[in-house]
């Protein structure tokens, strides 16, 4: 892997044609870690449920209950009524574990969520520090200084070369455009 040192002067050393130079690896790589960030919560929730999911028992509580009901729906209240009011009684019984074990998965489904979250936004906070640290001096993109012209020094620091769109410039955009381009797909 390159220093950074020759990462800048590789940049800088191009002679194309083309005024636009770029570092492909972290135009694309801080983008995807963005994308990363404002997703950890749906990321975190969709492994928790597939972690937690209902278990036999579960299930067979559930389709008890239901066939109780339907069974229930069968018999007359007024007819009936010793029948009705024993299939109530179980059926009340069955819901009351039902909720039991449903409360217990969920509490652990949430307790999970909770943890993968924290451990995400670590994750993702700790790559971007290394990131910034490790390719501060080191731009993005280099175009020419005219096009940003009022913004050109903001947007090249701490680089110090003009006309580049510095690591931190580039989080700073790319951060802040996530959420609305992620808002407007969905």
């Amino acid at each position: 892997m390159m220093s950074e040192e020759d990462q800048v002067e590789h940049l800088l050393a191009e002679e194309d044609d083309d005024p636009v130079r770029v570092n492909l690896f972290l135009a694309v790589f801080l983008p995807l870690l963005a994308i990363f960030s404002k997703l950890i919560g749906t990321i975190a929730l969709r492994l928790s449920k597939l972690f937690f999911k209902a278990d036999d028992k579960e299930r067979q509580l559930a389709k008890t209950a239901v066939d109780l009901r339907n069974e229930m729906k069968s018999l007359s209240m007024v007819d009936e009524f010793a029948k009705y009011a024993k299939i109530q009684r179980r059926l009340n019984q069955i819901n009351l574990d039902l909720e039991a074990t449903v409360g217990c998965r969920q509490s652990l489904q949430s307790q999970v969520k909770r943890i993968l979250t924290i451990c995400g936004h670590v994750l993702a906070t700790l790559v971007t520090a290394v990131t910034l640290y490790k390719y501060r001096s080191v731009p993005v993109f280099i175009v020419p200084e005219s096009w940003f012209f009022p913004l050109t020094p903001a947007l090249s620091y701490p680089t110090g070369i003009p006309g580049s769109i510095s690591v931190v410039a580039w989080i700073f955009i790319v951060r802040n455009l996530t959420p609305i381009i992620l808002r407007t797909k969905s």
